[in-house]
């Protein structure tokens, strides 16, 4: 059955998980063969305006206000699903736009890419608590990106009215995975994201150190857009400090065919997390993709995707023993990071890929629909 369908999210630019699996989430539902009225919550332009109030914001608010009162009188929608923050400001800006939905007339199913909800409503002042418990319990369902993320938002949402949609990325050419290109002989280990703190980049540079103690054979990559030249300044010292120069390169941001190349020059993927609203970080599912075994952190769905001893390591990222230990492992045992690559190949190949996305996406409005039916 074909439905008018209304969403509510961001499409890039900037470039950052949220944003792309709304352009994902958009484009699935019109390749099942739903209409789409699509309303763009454009509030951050750049990623250095994400999280923060100005002016041009206000007037922003607004003219999306005004656009979604238009969308939704002319469009006449059977759901709204509208892709939910869960900082405190932007879920202000998100209530007041859900109740603008709900005043005329649209159920909305709420569509939560970060963590936190639970935190935001109970250890808030009294009337944002107010906020967010309105906000959720008139929420007609929810989507999570796995199970572990059911329990942010029971206490709102009961969790038969909640539905699991992991993320998902676009394949890749099998045959440019399964040959490496890697004539020096050297197992090579990279981190790719944006190089802030709580993304784990100087924990990385710190294991690379305790590594090069008891192995040479082995050269890093960090990968990243710079968002604190302090802080990255500080990566550098620590590299020279240490004489980690020659095991290191460090080329900066990596898009398209410089981020393939980088997959697929690499054994190993370390992503030692701990940004406090980490969720289901599609940089894993990329290094699936390409057949590397991962090692991350036990945070939000993460150990949902990158399975504990089957394609990878799930490790605290502060503790640098056990993180250089892991890595250790995977570069002594050929067979082991062999096989757990394959793992990682094949997990992409079952939960995550388009195709999986969309099946499960297609069961999704489904169940969403026959619910308003039934409530009507």
């Amino acid at each position: 059955m074909s439905l008018k369908l209304l969403v509510v999210g961001q499409l890039p630019p900037p470039v950052h998980g949220s944003n792309v699996m709304t352009e994902l989430f958009v484009q699935s539902l019109r390749n099942l063969g739903h209409t789409v009225i699509l309303v763009e919550k454009i509030l951050s332009l750049h990623l250095d305006e994400v999280g923060k109030i100005s002016v041009a914001k206000f007037f922003r608010i607004f003219a999306v206000a005004l656009n979604l009162g238009r969308q939704i009188l002319a469009g006449k929608p059977r759901l709204c699903f509208y892709f939910i923050t869960a900082t405190p400001i932007a879920f202000c800006i998100d209530a007041f736009f859900l109740l603008l939905i709900r005043a005329l007339g649209i159920d909305y199913v709420l569509y939560f890419h970060g963590r936190g909800i639970s935190e935001l409503g109970t250890n808030s002042g009294i009337l944002l608590r107010l906020i967010v418990n309105k906000t959720l319990s008139r929420a007609f369902g929810g989507i999570v990106l796995g199970e572990a993320l059911k329990a942010d938002i029971n206490r709102f949402i009961p969790d038969e009215q909640i539905l699991v949609l992991h993320n998902a990325i676009p394949d890749i050419d099998v045959q440019k995975y399964s040959t490496k290109p890697n004539s020096s002989g050297c197992i090579r280990i990279l981190f790719l994201s944006n190089l802030v703190a709580t993304k784990g980049p100087m924990e990385f540079v710190r294991m690379a150190a305790k590594i090069v103690q008891v192995c040479k054979n082995v050269r890093f990559t960090l990968a990243g857009r710079v968002i604190s030249e302090a802080f990255f300044k500080s990566i550098q010292e620590y590299i020279q400090n240490n004489h980690l120069a020659n095991f290191f390169e460090i080329p900066g941001p990596l898009y398209g065919k410089e981020k393939e190349k980088s997959f697929r020059e690499n054994d190993i993927f370390v992503f030692p997390t701990y940004y406090e609203r980490e969720c289901s970080p599609l940089v894993n599912i990329e290094a699936m993709q390409w057949g590397l075994p991962v090692i991350s952190s036990p945070i939000g769905v993460i150990p949902e995707v990158v399975k504990n001893g089957v394609n990878g390591f799930i490790v605290d990222p502060k503790n640098l023993e056990e993180l250089a230990d892991k890595v250790l492992q995977l570069i002594k045992d050929n067979n082991l990071r062999k096989t757990m690559g394959e793992s990682s190949r094949k997990l992409y190949e079952n939960c995550h890929t388009i195709s999986a996305y969309e099946a499960k996406l297609a069961q999704a409005v489904n169940f969403f629909n026959q619910s308003k039916t039934q409530h009507n």
